[in-house]
């Protein structure tokens, strides 16, 4: 007996791997928890279908779009928090003078430097300052500005604007998210054209 499905063409289990779906973006989880069987890779294969089904896509793109507004979160914030983490300085914290570590008071930080800080602690040795993973965080900008492709590529398409960071900043942060000796060429290569070319 085929499922009803709503008016907008989502039968209950749809709304579930959507509801299931905006907790974490998960589709392969999603998929699991919304009750789907699958053995395999089955299930990634067949989230990837549900998310490329019209009817799912355009209703997960109308919540999506409500809670952002709700949460208050627009794509510039989003943008500017991954920017914040991603182009963090340790040594804004911290300073290393002969053997020895001085963390710097936080009287002094800016909000930009406060949002780098995953954890702020006492322990027994001292002051422990973890920061938030800036790889990642440059990853996800990457990805969410077009800079950098899902298979984790560059697209050539980074146009530096001084005026947000230097561009040896950029450079650095960049050329620290890969290993591969031809994705550091291909960075080089990218900022070596004039600024505003790729």
């Amino acid at each position: 007996m085929p499922m009803t499905k709503d008016r907008n063409g989502l039968n209950a289990r749809y709304r579930r791997f959507i509801e299931e779906y905006l907790i974490d973006a998960n589709a392969t989880a999603a998929y699991k928890r919304a009750g789907f069987v699958a053995k395999g890779n089955s299930a990634s294969v067949n989230a990837g279908k549900l998310l490329r089904n019209t009817h799912v896509a355009t209703e997960i793109d109308r919540r999506q779009k409500q809670i952002a507004e709700l949460s208050n979160v627009t794509r510039d914030r989003f943008h500017r928090e991954l920017a914040r983490i991603g182009f963090s300085d340790v040594t804004t914290f911290a300073r290393v003078k002969g053997n020895r570590v001085r963390i710097e008071s936080t009287d002094n930080l800016t909000a930009d430097d406060s949002a780098a800080i995953a954890e702020l602690s006492q322990t027994a040795e001292g002051v422990k300052i973890k920061l938030h993973n800036k790889i990642e965080a440059l990853r996800t900008l990457g990805q969410a500005l077009g800079y950098i492709k899902p298979d984790g590529s560059f697209t050539g398409n980074i146009n530096v604007n001084l005026g947000i960071a230097r561009e040896s900043d950029i450079k650095a942060a960049l050329a620290e998210l890969s290993k591969d000796e031809k994705v550091r060429k291909e960075i080089l290569t990218i900022f070596a054209a004039p600024v505003g070319k790729s």
